[in-house]
């Protein structure tokens, strides 16, 4: 299990990556500003290697595109990206 807390200590966000003992992996280094926290797992399954970074992205801030991609191209040249989780929007629906 991999764990970043979140940044200012409270008990909301933070990102926790879990991965199986029985699969081979080890922790690359996280990406960390104000505005984007990772943590970073290589993994090796069978004949596939690939690289899984959970990211968070505190609510308060406005995290543009050009962040988003600096951070990606921390990952290297071949990779693919799947995005998931809870987005933190709010809508009229959701009131």
């Amino acid at each position: 299990m991999f764990t970043i807390p979140p940044p200012d200590g409270t008990a909301h966000g933070g990102i926790t990556l879990i991965i199986r003992k029985t699969i081979s992996h080890y922790e690359l280094p996280s990406y960390q500003t104000n505005k984007i926290q990772t943590t970073i797992v290589d993994v090796k399954a069978m004949s596939w290697r690939f690289t899984v970074a959970a990211i968070y992205s505190p609510p308060r801030h406005n995290t543009s595109t050009d962040e988003y991609k600096d951070f990606l191209q921390t990952l290297g040249n071949r990779f693919t990206v799947v995005a998931t989780g809870t987005p933190n929007t709010h809508n009229g629906a959701q009131d």
